[in-house]
């Protein structure tokens, strides 16, 4: 399709074959993800796109994104202080009309070269702050890093 630049791409993963729903040429939550699992923030990569500076050879580094509910400020600086934790930001609308968009905190993790280490930086982050992780979420994550 000859893409350059940032497009939200929408997938959907049925009968062991991956279809395009969409495809939105604008940053998106797993912009952010991209730039972290390339060591990069998000505005360097935009600067190099437009500069035409991307190295494409480049190796990405394994990364996790997850959202949780809110959660404090001093819990945030916390998680911050992690040499893991790439990237924490809250979204706090409270004039949404759905609950599902009032707010939540979105956590980028990683910088592995392989998912054992990143599943071994999730259970620390659970070990650490065991009250802002759902014990569901975490057995799904561990379930799904025994399939890579």
């Amino acid at each position: 399709m000859c893409f350059n630049g940032i497009a939200q791409v929408d997938l959907v993963f049925s009968n062991n074959t991956w279809y395009i729903i969409e495809i939105n040429p604008r940053l998106s939550g797993m912009s952010e993800l991209y730039a972290a699992s390339s060591n990069k923030s998000l505005y360097k990569m935009i600067l190099e796109l437009a500069l035409a500076k991307q190295n494409e050879s480049s190796e990405l580094e394994c990364v996790c994104n997850f959202k949780l509910p809110l959660i404090s400020e001093d819990k945030m600086n916390e998680l911050h202080i992690l040499p893991f934790i790439k990237y924490v930001n809250q979204i706090n609308n409270v004039s949404a009309k759905q609950l599902r968009e009032r707010g939540y905190c979105e956590i980028i993790f990683g910088g592995t070269s392989s998912f054992k280490e990143l599943q071994e930086q999730l259970d620390l982050i659970a070990q650490k702050f065991p009250e802002i992780i759902e014990p569901v979420f975490l057995q799904n994550a561990k379930e799904l890093f025994t399939k890579i």
